[in-house]
C-alpha cells in the first residue's frame, strides 16, 4: 500500500481487537520524514485523543518509530526505538502492549520497554466526540474535532510504503 501523506485506509474497530493485549506490526518504507510524527497504525476507540485511550505506532517527526497507548488519565504513555529511520529503506516495525510493558521492535530487536501494568481502554467516549464510531486506521490518526467527517482522520498522515500490515489480539 502506498499513502503520500493524504491517503489513510479505515474501518470499523473490531471488537476482537479490543482486549487488554495487542500487536501491531508492518513493513514500512518511510517516503519523507517530519513535519509532525506519521501513524502508522492506530486503533481508536470514540474520543480517544481527548482522554488518552487506543493504541497506535507511528513514526516521529525525526524519523524514530514508536508506540503509545492512552494513558486513561488523559495523555498518553509510550516508547521509542532507537533507530532514526532513513526514507527509502525498509523496516519491519512491532509495538506491542500486554498485562506488563509497552515495547517497540524494529527489524525484530526490541529497541524500547516500558514498564506500565495499565489495560488498554477501549471504552467508548460519551456521544458528540470522535472518531464516531470507533476505528482502525492505517496510514493516519483522528482527533476529537469534527473536521471534514466523524471518522475521517485529520493528523498524522503517512508517506511511506506498507507492506503486511497486522493487528492480532495478543502480544507476541
Amino acid at each position: 500500500m502506498s499513502f503520500d501523506g493524504d491517503d489513510y485506509l479505515a474501518t470499523t474497530l473490531p471488537a476482537s481487537i479490543q482486549t487488554p493485549n495487542i500487536t501491531m506490526a508492518a513493513w514500512v518504507k518511510i517516503s519523507s520524514i517530519g513535519p509532525g510524527a506519521q501513524t502508522v497504525i492506530a486503533g481508536e476507540p470514540r474520543q480517544a485523543n481527548a482522554v488518552g485511550k487506543g493504541v497506535h505506532v507511528a513514526v516521529s517527526s525525526t524519523g524514530v518509530p514508536f508506540i503509545n497507548k492512552g494513558s486513561n488519565t488523559g495523555g498518553w504513555i509510550g516508547v521509542a526505538g532507537t533507530t532514526t529511520m532513513a526514507t527509502g529503506t525498509w523496516y519491519y516495525l512491532v509495538g506491542t502492549v500486554d498485562a506488563s510493558a509497552v515495547r517497540m521492535y524494529v527489524n525484530g530487536v526490541l529497541e524500547g520497554t516500558l514498564s506500565n501494568a495499565l489495560a488498554i481502554d477501549w471504552t467508548d467516549g460519551a456521544g458528540g466526540n470522535y472518531p464516531d464510531p470507533a476505528q482502525l486506521y492505517v496510514g493516519a490518526f483522528k482527533d476529537n474535532s469534527i473536521g471534514s467527517g466523524a471518522v475521517i482522520p485529520n493528523i498524522s498522515f503517512l508517506s511511506a510504503v506498507l507492506d503486511d500490515v497486522q493487528v492480532y489480539n495478543r502480544a507476541l
